[in-house]
């Protein structure tokens, strides 16, 4: 991601425009799926002893910022591009992994080359629509998977102890994509359009 901030006199200023909010286009499983996944969260949670904050049980297609006074028309876009290029199919949900460096632990989903597929096809929408913000790259998650626990490195590999030998398999149906709004100020999400396939 681009980093928009400039630094002047000590004091940091982000040039990102004050009507810009981030988006993410998501595939979120069924409530039983994600109730199980959340149950794995709120251990890593336990664990880490840290707060269960900014906690999702989705899988992350692409991310972007855009003009928030321009979001219908971005879903509507993409709800133009998606219709009938992507049909609903199972997702895989295959065991946890982690990331040491970057203190991460999650939940692989395949196949890769579904979510590619999806990424190709909205690749145009995001990339040339004037209501996307230019100053920050678009985000295209080169490997979606559904997060578990971000934490520094000193806690994460105790908390990986605990599940590095342990199995985690499951799947649902993929049959809709959701556009949802990230206000980090307020640490919240809020939907914009869910798109079904």
């Amino acid at each position: 991601m681009v980093n928009t901030a400039v630094q002047s006199q000590g004091f940091l200023f982000d040039l990102t425009p004050v009507n810009y909010q981030e988006y993410l286009l998501v595939i979120r499983p069924d409530p039983v799926v994600g109730n199980d996944i959340l149950y794995s969260q709120k251990k890593a949670a336990d664990l880490s002893e840290s707060p269960l904050k900014n906690c999702c049980q989705h899988i992350v297609i692409a991310s972007f910022y855009a003009d928030t006074h321009e979001e219908d028309t971005i879903a509507s876009m993409l709800q133009r591009t998606i219709k009938g290029k992507i049909r609903a199919s199972f997702v895989w949900l295959d065991n946890y992994t982690c990331h040491t460096s970057s203190g991460s632990i999650f939940i692989r989903s395949r196949p890769i080359q579904y979510f590619h597929s999806i990424q190709q096809v909205i690749y145009p929408v995001l990339t040339l629509s004037s209501a996307i913000e230019k100053s920050r790259k678009v985000n295209f998650v080169r490997e979606p998977h559904i997060p578990i626990l971000k934490t520094n490195k000193k806690k994460i590999a105790d908390v990986w102890d605990h599940f590095k030998d342990r199995k985690y398999e499951n799947k649902f149906i993929a049959d809709s994509l959701l556009l949802i709004r990230r206000n980090i100020t307020e640490d919240k999400i809020e939907l914009v359009r869910e798109i079904k396939l």
